[in-house]
């Protein structure tokens, strides 16, 4: 299960599928003009930004952020957490990292993703 289905299994939104969240954030009225689409489209979209695809799309659209916050009921940083990308952003939390010299590989989770083979332990603990 990706981030996106734990926020709606957590909300009291009653969003249940993918094709229910997408109804319910483009009836929203602060829904954005500029990031019109059709319902199933939107589906697909979410996801994908379920299992870390398309994370770009979010990011780059906070009027449709601030629509899936009010749909699901949580804070706004909750949908930046995930979602959020690296390379361009200039936000000094960037929890995920692409890489645009390699426009096909996935974003690096900075948290999570162990160091690279070959990096002393040495460096995991700070001022030692």
């Amino acid at each position: 299960m990706g981030w996106l289905r734990d926020l709606m299994d957590q909300s009291d939104s009653g969003c249940r599928s993918y094709g229910e969240l997408a109804r319910a954030a483009l009836e929203n009225s602060d829904w954005p003009a500029e990031s019109r689409m059709g319902e199933r489209s939107l589906a697909s979209i979410f996801s994908k930004l379920d299992r870390n695809l398309e994370a770009d799309w979010l990011a780059e659209r906070v009027g449709v952020q601030g629509v899936l916050s009010k749909v699901l009921g949580v804070p706004l940083d909750d949908l930046r957490g995930p979602g959020s990308t690296g390379g361009n952003a200039t936000r000094g939390d960037v929890r995920r990292l692409r890489l645009s010299a390699l426009r096909y590989a996935r974003a690096l989770d900075l948290v999570e993703e162990p160091l690279c083979p070959g990096v002393p332990a040495a460096v995991l603990t700070p001022g030692g």
